[in-house]
């Protein structure tokens, strides 16, 4: 057995999947839909969306 092999065969699992859940797509649709047709800049995005600026303009650009 390689070295390299024993190594990976005792290190545990890592777990995947931490951060945050992902906004639904309708949220980010409707944020990103807003900002189209209003015109307006990403950072004018109203707090009554409950998505981040970041996360809308991200999604955009997915």
């Amino acid at each position: 057995m390689a070295p390299c092999a024993a190594v990976a065969a005792r290190a545990p699992e890592r777990h995947q999947g931490g951060g945050q859940r992902r906004i639904d797509d309708r949220i980010a649709l409707a944020a990103i839909l807003y900002v189209l047709d209003s015109g307006r800049a990403w950072n004018e995005l109203p707090a009554s969306f409950p998505i981040s600026l970041a996360s809308a303009h991200r999604r955009f650009s997915e």
